[in-house]
């Protein structure tokens, strides 16, 4: 029991990495510096090249997935392929075949097959639909 009231009677200890001074904490400086904080890792020209060219396969890839298989893709994927194109912000690059996609969709809404399209489709691809379509002034 001494040994309690001892520790609560002693003064706090003062840590050696927290110095408080005038409401400002600062600590001890670390064994590693600022390496991590100021370093950016070396790119080079191959590197970047590569990565262009990744770029633009992706692109290319898409571009032909959408126009391909446009015709045989169903309203739910349309409408999600797009809209995920649109949060990711990579839509500026695909502009026309967004615009025939959302063409492609139109005619479905508009066509025969609208009864088929709704009863096959849950509420969130029926409101990803209009508003799409409506962002786009369909």
């Amino acid at each position: 029991m001494e040994a309690a009231s001892e520790a609560a009677s002693s003064p706090p200890v003062k840590s050696m990495a927290i110095v408080r001074a005038a409401g400002l904490t600062a600590f001890e400086p670390s064994a590693w510096g600022d390496f991590f904080i100021n370093y950016a890792p070396p790119f080079s020209q191959e590197s970047e090249e590569r990565m262009r060219e990744r770029a633009c396969q992706l692109k290319a890839e898409l571009r032909c997935r959408m126009s391909d298989a446009g015709e045989a893709m169903s309203v739910a994927d349309t409408v999600t392929m797009v809209d995920t194109l649109e949060r990711l912000g990579v839509d500026c690059h695909f502009q026309e075949e967004i615009a025939a996609a959302l063409r492609r969709l139109l005619v479905v809404v508009d066509g025969d097959t609208l009864e088929e399209s709704e009863s096959s489709g849950s509420l969130r691809i029926v409101a990803l639909r209009f508003r799409l379509l409506r962002q786009h002034g369909f």
